[in-house]
């Protein structure tokens, strides 16, 4: 036997064992893919226990909103109007309620024709509120520490 002859012999069963490696790379491959598919169901299925509870779907509550007061009517609706906006600048400081920053606003705020009483409040949640008074409307924010201050309104005329 040559030289020549031997790498002949030795490349056969060479490309017979890299073929044999592929083959179970392969499968490692897909055993390796099927329990990390797995895993993320098992993941997924105890994030969905916890979300929705055993219901099988989320869980429904009941919230009571209480009516608005009877004697509080709808703002009246104004066809032409004036508005303002204004730049705060600080998120604190206000008053203690929206109606209290509205009477307040209208006393100090600078802007004319603001009635002075007379104050209704819509809207609120816990960022801004909504007041107005006859054909007026302020936009009342609530700052960080709690209390209210008007950032803006529109004035009928």
């Amino acid at each position: 036997m040559t030289l020549l002859d031997e790498p002949s012999v030795k490349s056969h069963n060479h490309t017979q064992v890299l073929f044999q490696e592929a083959k179970q790379r392969r499968r490692r491959r897909w055993l390796l893919s099927g329990l990390v598919i797995g895993v993320v169901l098992v993941v997924l299925g105890i994030a969905a226990e916890f979300v929705w509870g055993r219901g099988g779907g989320p869980s429904a509550q009941t919230i009571r909103v209480p009516a608005p007061p009877a004697a509080v009517s709808a703002p009246p609706v104004c066809s032409v109007h004036s508005g303002f906006e204004l730049s705060l600048a600080h998120d604190y400081g206000g008053q203690s309620s929206p109606v209290k920053a509205a009477e307040w606003f209208a006393r100090q705020g600078g802007v004319p024709n603001i009635p002075a009483e007379g104050w209704h409040e819509t809207n609120l949640s816990v960022q801004g509120a909504t007041v107005y008074s006859g054909e007026t409307r302020l936009s009342v924010v609530r700052g960080s520490d709690g209390t209210w201050q008007v950032d803006g309104g529109m004035l009928c005329t």
